[in-house]
């Protein structure tokens, strides 16, 4: 998303800048000024993305539009658009079809807006603080949180669920990335306060009520330097290590972006091709591939890491399509994205509208040398998704690997992708709108994601075992080898 729209490159102002002043959290919009935004929005999905209706039937996408457009006649702030406007995002079913926060508002939730201050864990359908970083020094790990603000936590996950893209409406997505950012979701989601009232139960079974203050970004991240110094190791994002037997290797790929890896000096190909030789030579009979946490990046490097698993050549994917090349009527309000290259990519007319007949990762014709042909074990979460689940979708295809952990995120016929980010003129909420759609050969169609093996499934329902740290989708990795081994 770095190339510029065609208005931008001809020297056409952006949409903030027909503003009278940049808003701020306080600013309330017109009834007039949203429904202006919304009816943008709507006309750039309607015309753009390519799988409106992929997971979500017609009739339910557009009750979720006439529900919206129902709450647009009075004036809103900000948050208040952006919690009528995450549920119809959240309706199509596409991880990367979201709204994206305006810079001044950044800003403002950085340096000003006071967050929930615990790290958490969702576990068996309840929240437990992992770390504490509020001024009550009291509050232990492993402590759960029946009710925030006088309501349960299942009120605030139906919630947030409701305004959480993700492919194919996969639960695992939601429950694992509301974890990672609870305190964004919840002011993005529910509200914006200054302090927080818990009914809390101790580990040792003891109930009580306190409030606790919210806390800015920079001091939630002062106190987790002060209080958890060992936390935070950067390592790079590719890496590959021959466990104590000698015959297993644990290969780790943090992401397929680009960007992430030449950031370390690490091109993916080489790092690959140099990885699988070591495994070769090392007579490893055991691979685990580990992609949790994977976000995705180019389909490509997915591809190229199956062919190192593949015997012979095979198809990935089946076809690119997408609904309109260019001339879009919401032209002057693309702020970024590359979406698709009409002055190099070659396409063809298609039901759907038009097919990309020169789509450089369809497959591959031969395989490496150095390819490994042992036991493949691949560890998956709920933010395994992009072209990590179209990776992981493959090689189930193929029963090509073990799956060990919980549903991917991404869905199993393919995802959404070449996006363009449009700017809404008076909110100035960012959308990001997918214009291609990714069809992955494999039989299908199938719902979800890609599901761990039967053997494999890590549920994640022992507040004891996550509090331990220990990693529960390798030994599980590690424990099935030693069975088959025997």
């Amino acid at each position: 998303m770095v190339a510029c729209s065609p208005s931008a490159r001809d020297g056409a102002k952006a949409p903030s800048e027909d503003l009278a002043a940049t808003p701020t959290i306080h600013t309330r919009f017109s009834p007039q000024q949203i429904q202006i935004d919304f009816h943008l929005l709507k006309t750039a999905l309607l015309e753009a993305h390519p799988g409106l209706y992929r997971h979500t039937p017609q009739d339910t996408f557009y009750l979720k539009l006439g529900r919206a457009i129902e709450q647009l006649n009075d004036s809103m702030t900000y948050n208040e658009f952006v919690r009528v406007v995450a549920p119809v995002l959240s309706a199509i079913g596409c991880s990367h079809t979201l709204g994206v926060h305006p810079d001044w508002y950044k800003k403002y939730r950085e340096e000003k807006m006071r967050h929930f201050p615990f790290k958490v864990a969702i576990v068996d359908g309840g929240l437990y603080i992992l770390e504490n970083y509020s001024e009550d020094t009291t509050l232990v790990p492993g402590t759960q949180i029946q009710h925030l603000n006088r309501k349960s936590f299942s009120y605030f996950r139906n919630i947030a669920y409701r305004c959480m893209s993700a492919d194919a409406h996969i639960k695992s997505y939601k429950r694992q990335t509301l974890q990672t950012f609870f305190p964004n979701a919840y002011t993005n989601f529910v509200e914006s306060v200054d302090t927080f009232d818990l009914d809390i139960i101790l580990p040792n079974g003891q109930k009580e009520t306190l409030v606790v203050n919210g806390l800015t970004k920079q001091e939630i991240q002062t106190i987790r330097e002060q209080r958890y110094p060992g936390e935070i190791e950067p390592q790079n994002p590719l890496r590959l290590k021959i466990l104590e037997d000698n015959k297993t290797a644990l290969l780790r790929i943090e992401s397929f972006a680009k960007s992430v890896h030449e950031g370390h000096g690490q091109p993916f190909s080489l790092f690959l091709d140099s990885a699988f030789s070591a495994i070769r030579q090392q007579g490893a009979t055991n691979l685990i591939i580990d992609l949790r946490d994977n976000g995705g990046g180019w389909t490509g490097y997915g591809m190229e890491l199956y062919s190192y698993l593949a015997d012979s050549g095979f198809v990935y994917m089946r076809e690119v399509t997408a609904r309109k090349l260019d001339d879009y009527s919401f032209d002057r309000h693309i702020v970024s994205g590359h979406g698709l290259d009409v002055d190099t990519m070659i396409f063809e007319p298609h039901p759907s509208g038009w097919k990309w007949s020169n789509y450089p990762n369809r497959g591959c014709e031969k395989v490496p040398g150095n390819n490994f042909s042992g036991n493949v074990y691949v560890l998956v979460n709920g933010r395994s998704l992009s072209c990590t689940g179209v990776f992981s979708a493959y090689a189930r295809s193929r029963e090509r690997a073990t799956f060990i952990g919980t549903e991917s995120g991404g869905a199993y016929v393919g995802p959404n992708g070449a996006p363009l980010v449009i700017e809404l003129p008076n909110t100035t909420l960012k959308v990001v709108i997918p214009v291609a759609r990714y069809e992955l050969n494999v039989p299908g169609p199938k719902p979800g994601g890609v599901q761990p093996d039967r053997q494999g499934y890590v549920p994640h329902v022992d507040i004891d075992k996550e509090l331990s740290r220990d990693d529960q989708e390798l030994n599980r990795a590690l424990k099935l080898i030693r069975s088959r081994s025997n």
